[in-house]
C-alpha cells in the first residue's frame, strides 16, 4: 500500500508542476494547486461514500471516472 501512495505521490507532483509551467504560468506556487486539489477531495468524498453506501460501489467507481475525465478534459482545453 505504501508503494501505491509514493506512486500517486510522485505523479500528483510531476503533474502539478506542468500544471503550473503550462496551464498557470510561471510563479504560481504549488499551494493554489493544493488547495484546488483539496476542496475537490473534500467535495467529491461525501459524494462518493454516499453512491458507495446507498448505492454500489461500481456507481462510485464509475462517477471517480467521470470526474477524472472531465477534468482531464478541461486540463487539456486549457493547454491550446
Amino acid at each position: 500500500m505504501a508503494e501505491a501512495n509514493s506512486e500517486k505521490s510522485s505523479t500528483q507532483e510531476s503533474s502539478a508542476g506542468w500544471l503550473n509551467r503550462t496551464v498557470l504560468g510561471v510563479g504560481v506556487p504549488f499551494g493554489t494547486l493544493a488547495a484546488m486539489n483539496a476542496v475537490g477531495d473534500f467535495l467529491s468524498s461525501p459524494v462518493v461514500g454516499f453512491l458507495w453506501s446507498a448505492v454500489s460501489a461500481r456507481a462510485a467507481f464509475s462517477f471517480s471516472a467521470v470526474l477524472f475525465f472531465l477534468g482531464a478534459f478541461l486540463i487539456l482545453r486549457l493547454r491550446k
